[in-house]
């Protein structure tokens, strides 16, 4: 067991090596990065990466994905040191269509976060995929 940290470090970056290539920090004369949708993002999830929901609390509470952590994208910039510690740490932003997304991991690229993707699609297509998902109980 005393590689197991080891072996799940190999794993996520093999994963997203194959499947989400995260870029650095963006500038003004880089391309667009690499958008990945759900059944892409799906090794990065199974290996750990966090994703992080940049929706609002009303759509947050509607449902999303297990695990993730909810970050409005109006928040990025005061609130990711604390909630996001790592800034090497594998992260996949994602709202309900892809716009928000892409803002929060530009917002996140330019704090200094290294390895940050934004998921085309959003949770519709999550949810779509079969993600394990948290749904507001029915009334």
């Amino acid at each position: 067991m005393t590689n197991c940290p080891r072996l799940v470090a190999i794993l996520l970056a093999g994963a997203l090596a194959l499947t989400a290539p995260m870029v650095p920090a963006a500038d003004a004369n880089t391309e667009a990065a690499p958008r990945p949708s759900a059944s892409e993002v799906r090794p990065a999830y199974a290996a750990g990466a966090k994703f992080v929901d940049v929706r609002s609390a009303a759509e947050w509470s509607n449902g999303h994905l297990e695990g993730a952590l909810h970050l409005p994208v109006a928040d990025v910039a005061e609130q990711a040191a604390r909630v996001l510690p790592d800034k090497n740490q594998p992260i996949i932003t994602y709202c309900a269509a892809g716009g928000r997304a892409q803002t929060a991991a530009e917002s996140l690229r330019h704090l200094g976060y290294t390895q940050v993707t934004a998921m085309t699609g959003g949770y519709a297509d999550l949810k779509a995929a079969n993600y394990p998902v948290v749904e507001a109980p029915a009334d």
